[in-house]
């Protein structure tokens, strides 16, 4: 009987406690973080589908980056003051801490996800941008003979080879890997 009643005690444990939300400027890359913990609770999590799906549909996709592994959202700092906006009107069981990007901080600039598909594009000659997780073996397929082709060994430009070989690293985490993650969230 001990254990049924902290069970229950734990339970109400959980619909009481406050969801931390940080909303803070991270200076090494140059753009915002957004992080959410201490979930519990069907209510929450509903408000928190809710705020991932305005983000998705308000913040156009390379000016936003999800990190699966340390669950952290970062968006570009041009979108600070509308997500500020809707972080300051969630309710009472939301704990908001927001840290504005300090006056004369450094020059780190945070690259759209376009600028990473565009040198793709002029070393490939293939657009990627619109492939879905579905397509990611034929994109790896394309970024394989591409650079095979344009390899310093077999006669390319040392430069051009590693843009491409960072445009695909940039590409592979932050295109097809967040696809995967919101569509797990979709479900």
């Amino acid at each position: 009987m001990a254990y049924r009643r902290n069970y229950h005690s734990y339970n109400n444990w959980q619909v009481r406690s406050r969801v931390n939300v940080t909303f803070a400027w991270n200076s090494l890359v140059g753009a915002y973080d957004l992080k959410f913990e201490n979930m519990h609770g069907d209510e929450n999590w509903m408000k928190l589908k809710g705020i991932l799906a305005w983000i998705k549909l308000t913040i156009p996709y390379g000016e936003r980056d999800y990190d699966d592994v340390e669950k952290i959202w970062t968006i570009d700092a041009k979108h600070f003051d509308s997500i500020k906006n809707v972080l300051n009107n969630l309710g009472a069981e939301f704990s908001v801490t927001i840290v504005e990007k300090p006056v004369g901080g450094p020059a780190i600039k945070f690259t759209p996800l376009s600028v990473y598909f565009d040198i793709f594009k002029s070393a490939s000659g293939e657009d990627i941008s619109a492939y879905s997780e579905a397509d990611f073996n034929k994109a790896k397929r394309i970024y394989f003979k591409t650079s095979m082709k344009i390899h310093p060994d077999k006669g390319g430009d040392h430069r051009v080879a590693s843009e491409f070989n960072e445009a695909w690293d940039v590409i592979k985490e932050r295109h097809f890997k967040i696809q995967r993650v919101m569509s797990q969230l979709e479900a």
